[in-house]
């Protein structure tokens, strides 16, 4: 019966999104809606009730305006034009050297403001231009920034993580501290992918050149005080000074004050960047709100309990039923945004992740790499259609082909994470 129910509850989920209503209010429906079959309607209002005043007292949540925020400021200063020019100087005659410094410019960003999408606008817009004018294919020059953009979900701050860390009733800063090895052997392979693919087709991209050490100084120096503010923000949080809540309060405060300082913010910007804030987090809080609605629907039906016990006793080894669990996530980020398919499927996956003596923190690294490849996977594909409003000249299959060509690089350490999960839990373990 329980399976039956758990169908209906899917079946009704994906017609909804097929009416194009917001995913936020088709889990409200569906969680209310449900619960008052199953409970009655005062139960389920009180349920509702609880549920609001739980998330809006959620301090962890607070964390998730403030990131974004801090990451709006450095995308309206152009500090991510400061990076790639930066990282392209540093690199010097690296095959492909600019669309290395891509990634890595790409890898710094992401760890100031965790968004895939914010990434990938801040660098593309120049770095795209600047290597399709200087020779570079264009599949190439789009394709390794949308995949690289991705790395926003993986390399904290991640607004991703702090979403799952509250879905999951996990530690905000454990799951930061998990995602930094990924997040750097992700870049590495990345840089060492577009190595290899300009040196096995030179028409990739044209002859690096060398820089001198005063070229190099002097694009680094507009660099030093927004890497100073991330290695503050998230030193405080690994070393136990601050909670991430406390941490992302001081790097946005920070960030503020030094962008206006300097001059490379207005208030209009700023404004701007305040109004997208508001209308992102309220979309997160919205989100929360009907995940957890369904949520306890799943659990007032016994749904992931009923589903871990029989998955538990199937004759099946567990890397398999990890494996087909990281396959329906990849599947899902097709076409369901990255925030509302943690929502989803994290309360009916965790239980059955637990019982298989999985680690919820390495499935959350796991979850976040598997989001990174979802961003440059059609239809829904968010990073490749802001690549795409970044460069509208060029056809949208062709930065599709470019970006895919770097999935395999996110594969490779999503394997490397299920198989060897030290590689994640490495480092939380020091830091204790």
């Amino acid at each position: 019966m329980w399976a039956v129910t758990a169908l209906v509850f899917v079946f009704l989920m994906i017609l909804l999104m097929c009416t194009g209503l917001p995913v936020a209010f088709i889990l409200l429906a569906i969680g209310f809606g449900g619960l008052c079959m199953s409970v009655g309607v005062d139960v389920a209002l009180s349920i509702l009730d609880e549920n609001m005043y739980s998330m809006a007292a959620n301090q962890s949540l607070a964390t998730v305006p403030l990131f974004v925020l801090m990451g709006l400021i450095f995308l309206k200063s152009g500090i991510g034009e400061d990076l790639f020019m930066a990282v392209h100087k540093w690199l010097g005659r690296v095959p492909g050297s600019m669309a290395a410094a891509s990634v890595g410019a790409c890898g710094i960003f992401g760890a100031m403001c965790g968004s895939s999408t914010a990434t990938t606008a801040s660098i593309g817009t120049v770095a795209a231009p600047s290597m399709i004018k200087l020779g570079y294919d264009k599949g190439l020059s789009c394709g390794v920034v949308s995949a690289a953009g991705a790395l926003g979900p993986v390399i904290p701050p991640s607004v991703y993580m702090i979403v799952y860390a509250v879905c999951a009733e996990e530690s905000i800063g454990k799951l930061f501290s998990a995602a930094i090895v990924p997040g750097i052997l992700l870049s590495a392979l990345m840089i060492l992918e577009v190595i290899v693919l300009v040196r096995m087709n030179s028409d990739l991209a044209p002859t690096s050149e060398s820089s001198s050490w005063t070229e190099k100084y002097q694009l680094s120096k507009g660099l030093i005080v927004p890497v100073i503010i991330v290695i503050v923000v998230l030193g405080s949080i690994y070393g136990g000074i601050a909670t991430p809540t406390e941490a992302a309060a001081l790097g946005v405060s920070t960030s503020i004050i030094v962008a206006f300082i300097t001059k490379r913010i207005n208030l209009s910007d700023f404004m701007d960047a305040l109004a997208t804030t508001t209308s992102f987090s309220c979309m997160i809080m919205l989100l929360i709100i009907g995940g957890s609605l369904l949520s306890k629907l799943f659990a007032v039906e016994l749904i992931p309990q009923k589903l871990g016990a029989l998955i538990v006793g199937l004759p099946i080894h567990p890397l398999l039923i990890m494996v087909a669990i990281q396959m329906v996530i990849f599947v899902g980020g097709f076409v369901i945004e990255g925030c509302a398919l943690i929502i989803i499927l994290t309360p009916v996956f965790l239980p059955v992740i637990k019982a298989l003596d999985f680690d919820p923190v390495v499935f959350g690294v796991a979850f976040m790499i598997n989001l990174a490849m979802a961003v440059i996977t059609p239809p829904f594909a968010v990073n490749l259609f802001v690549m795409k409003g970044v460069m509208p000249d060029v056809e949208f299959t062709v930065i599709a082909k470019g970006a895919l060509k770097f999935v395999f690089a996110d594969l490779a350490v999503l394997v490397l994470v299920i198989l060897f999960p030290w590689v994640s839990l490495w480092l939380p373990s020091v830091m204790k």
